[in-house]
């Protein structure tokens, strides 16, 4: 994400700080309506951890105060105060031009390809449209989706090892 830059004595708008909380948002929303699904089945019934997508935050390429206090200011959002150096920094008090945000993202195989990059295409469109800006992304490593390994007789793979185990 790009946003506007100044010195950090005043309050600058649109910065990229600002912006990436919008997509911060929406993959921490739809990271906690997958753990929902995982946890609440009807009758009881579980899930397992491969049933659902999973998506945690790894990276965040805009440092100052630390990534905690930027979390607190967040959730208590009384402050009004941005994020000044980016990743190697220009100065502490000179507001970043750019953020740039990495999640890992697990597909589960009841999920597809095309689900997946829509939900990302989304976020990026409803957060560029709402702060007025170009938001980018990328796939750093992109797998074409596997199919849930069969693990009856018709794989030999699978069977060879069962009957391995079953030996011992």
């Amino acid at each position: 994400m790009k946003g506007n830059t100044g010195h950090a004595l005043h309050f600058i708008q649109e910065t990229a700080a600002a912006k990436s909380l919008k997509i911060l948002n929406a993959f921490d929303q739809f990271r906690n309506e997958q753990i929902a699904k995982l946890n609440t089945l009807p009758g009881g019934a579980q899930l397992r951890l491969g049933d659902v997508h999973t998506l945690n935050m790894t990276m965040i390429e805009v440092l100052i105060i630390s990534s905690f206090i930027f979390l607190i200011l967040h959730f208590i959002n009384q402050l009004q105060l941005d994020l000044t150096c980016s990743q190697g920094g220009v100065q502490p008090n000179v507001i970043a031009p750019e953020m740039k945000i990495t999640y890992d993202l697990r597909v589960s195989p009841e999920g597809t390809e095309k689900e997946i990059e829509e939900l990302i295409e989304n976020v990026c469109i409803a957060a560029a449209t709402t702060t007025g800006s170009d938001i980018s992304y990328e796939f750093i490593l992109k797998d074409k989706l596997a199919p849930k390994t069969s693990l009856g007789e018709n794989n030999m793979w699978w069977k060879s090892f069962k009957a391995t185990c079953d030996k011992m």
